[in-house]
């Protein structure tokens, strides 16, 4: 219902707001954003799609809640005090064309972990980890320094 949706985006922004912010404020200086492909199920399936693509979620609850997330996220990054990393995921799972293998998603928040700051100059970074030939992993090989199972 209403109600239900309005809790789920209010906790996406809101209490995404006041954890950067409660982090920034205690010195954190790198925070994890574990977020969805699904924002891009927009585009038609035979384009190959990278981090550089804008997601365009779908006016459901289940695409803006991630999305919003991401952007308080990234905003705050911005704004300086704490770095933002976004590691975007197909839901859990073992078929590589429609999940994100357990596994990798492990190594991905791993390699996140990591990360020397900032390998781009840049406070905030997106990498998609998937094994589906539709999403392409260029930034999540070379700079996160990802690789997906079966090649570690």
């Amino acid at each position: 219902g209403d109600t239900a949706e309005r809790e789920t985006l209010e906790r996406a922004t809101l209490a995404t707001h006041v954890l950067c912010q409660e982090a920034r404020r205690a010195g954190v200086e790198r925070l994890i954003v574990a977020s969805t492909l699904k924002v891009f199920d927009a585009y038609p399936e035979r384009l190959l799609i990278d981090e550089a693509w804008k997601p365009r979620p779908a006016p459901t609850v289940e695409h803006l809640a991630p999305y919003l997330c991401e952007q308080v996220a990234r905003e705050f990054a911005r704004e300086g005090g704490i770095n933002g990393i976004c590691l975007r995921f197909l839901p859990l799972g073992d078929d590589p064309e429609r999940n994100t293998r357990l596994g990798d998603a492990v190594h991905a928040i791993e390699c996140a972990l990591a990360l020397p700051f900032t390998p781009s100059g840049y406070r905030w970074h997106v990498f998609h980890i998937a094994s589906s030939p539709r999403y392409l992993m260029r930034e999540a090989t070379k700079l996160l320094g990802f690789k997906p199972e079966g090649e570690r």
